[in-house]
């Protein structure tokens, strides 16, 4: 309480005072003025109405004075009472009085507003951006061979390294060439044999001939040795066949790798006896090819059917897919780009009945070997042409309930809600459907300090094509968005308050 509090203080309690003395001056005044009633005491009652005392005149008199004493006593009383009243009403208006004059004259007390919060904002940016479409699939080799022994024998040497890439003609296992090399020799010397034989039967055969036409040999013995001649021939060429297929089983002895590819393990190991049967040889290995890599996925009936749409437009079916040139990118779980591209390259001939849906395949390179066979990975397919939309960066958005908002900011400084719908995500941005305009002020740092009908200092900011914000300068021109990042490996963008949904495609 300062002096000037003090100061009404002390003329408040005096004049209360003086009021209050003056009050108890006049009470006294009139007790001093009004004299004391004598004390009346009771005489016994005359019993004889003519036996009066002869001072019974007197007495009547000093009787009539007390009772009008009496009267003027209690008349002073209510007077007092009255005054005694008007003076405790003049004390409070007094005191009302004073209390309404300090009121209105002592200051009022200073209030600290607290310092508005600063926020940065952004204005939403139209740019050109095209209808995309997202798949999930899983990459898978464009074959698979498993490495079997053609020929049975003892595995004598392992000749690759596992795990490595090996190409087509590399040899992988070698088995005990010996049995087959004997087996080329003994088919040799058969040949040999037959091959003498048949020169003998065919000079035999040639003098007989000339002892025939000259009558001294029949028919019947020429035709003998005849036949005999071309048996012996027959049996060369059986020999050739059979010294072949020991040459062949000598070569299936080093089992070679029959395409380029990453090769696994070694399923036998050195010393073990493999059979050589059509059915029931047991993989040795397997290869996968490296490059290029198949990618799976289902598309839905609803964008099948839009596709044909588009196809029969462009005069392409699904036989000719291949040839419709549709591009493909694609991102693994490492990456939140879609740095690789590919193109669509098959279609299957109808659609699953309990699924709903269409498989699809698409081609990618895979020369950089940052691929391989059954990884998970997201698919975008893009429109050939754009259309204008609105977007903001993922870090404004907010979710309540399933419902997507974000913070505006209007002219006056004051914070509002505003109910968004969204579309698709383009590179860290997302497509606004309704809900914002071009001149809105959206709040993008410092959202979770604010509340509806805060009042904030708003401080522009931009941002970029992936959503980060960049500088304290007004947003950008418009520009298209190129959603086709080659090299460019953007950090990762802030993580919003609230996660994003999964990106609506059109």
């Amino acid at each position: 309480m300062n002096q000037t509090d003090w100061s009404y203080e002390r003329v408040m309690v005096t004049i209360v005072r003086s009021l209050r003395q003056s009050v108890t001056d006049q009470n006294m005044r009139i007790d001093e003025e009004v004299p004391q009633a004598p004390v009346l005491t009771e005489r016994p009652a005359d019993p004889s109405p003519m036996g009066a005392h002869p001072d019974t005149m007197l007495r009547k008199g000093v009787s009539n004075r007390v009772i009008a004493g009496a009267r003027t006593d209690c008349h002073n009383r209510a007077i007092r009472i009255m005054i005694s009243r008007l003076m405790d009403s003049l004390v409070m208006a007094a005191i009302v009085a004073c209390l309404a004059g300090t009121g209105c004259e002592r200051p009022k007390p200073q209030v600290i507003k607290p310092p508005d919060l600063g926020v940065s904002v952004t204005k939403p940016v139209i740019r050109e951006i095209k209808d995309v479409d997202e798949f999930t699939g899983r990459t898978e080799a464009v074959g698979f061979v498993e490495v079997r022994a053609r020929v049975g024998g003892y595995l004598q040497k392992v000749a690759f390294k596992e795990g490595a890439e090996v190409k087509a003609g590399d040899l992988l296992f070698e088995i005990d060439p010996r049995p087959f090399q004997a087996e080329i020799d003994r088919a040799q010397a058969k040949k040999m044999s037959d091959e003498a034989r048949l020169r003998e039967l065919t000079a035999e055969y040639a003098r007989n001939k000339i002892l025939h036409d000259r009558r001294a040999l029949s028919l019947e013995e020429l035709q003998k040795s005849e036949a005999a001649r071309d048996v012996a021939a027959a049996n060369i060429e059986a020999d050739k066949a059979e010294l072949e297929r020991a040459k062949l089983d000598l070569e299936f002895s080093r089992i070679t790798a029959p395409v380029s590819g990453r090769v696994s393990r070694a399923e036998v190991t050195e010393g073990n006896l493999i059979s050589g049967q059509v059915t029931g040889s047991p993989v040795l290995t397997t290869i996968v090819p490296q490059t290029p890599v198949y990618v799976y996925f289902d598309v839905d009936e609803r964008r099948f059917l839009e596709y044909l749409k588009n196809m029969a437009v462009r005069e392409t079916t699904l036989d000719k897919i291949a040839e419709a040139d549709i591009k493909v990118r694609l991102s693994l779980s490492d990456s939140a780009d879609f740095p690789f591209e590919g193109e669509v390259d098959f279609a299957d001939n109808r659609v699953n009945a309990t699924t709903g849906t269409l498989r699809v395949r698409a081609v990618f390179d895979n020369s950089k070997r940052l691929m391989a066979p059954g990884l998970f990975a997201r698919l975008r397919i893009e429109s050939k042409e754009g259309h204008e939309a609105v977007l903001i960066p993922d870090i404004a958005i907010l979710t309540d309930q399933g419902l997507k908002y974000v913070w505006v900011v209007d002219t006056k400084g004051v914070v509002a809600r505003r109910d968004i719908r969204l579309g698709q995500s383009v590179q860290g941005v997302r497509e606004v459907l309704e809900g914002l305009s071009a001149d809105d002020r959206v709040i993008v740092l410092g959202i979770q300090r604010v509340r509806e009908g805060a009042t904030v200092v708003p401080k522009m900011v931009a941002f970029d094509d992936f959503g980060r914000v960049v500088s304290e300068k007004t947003p950008p021109e418009s520009k298209p968005v190129d959603s086709k990042p080659a090299d460019a490996k953007p950090a990762e963008p802030p993580t919003p308050a609230a996660s994003s949904a999964t990106p609506t495609p059109k």
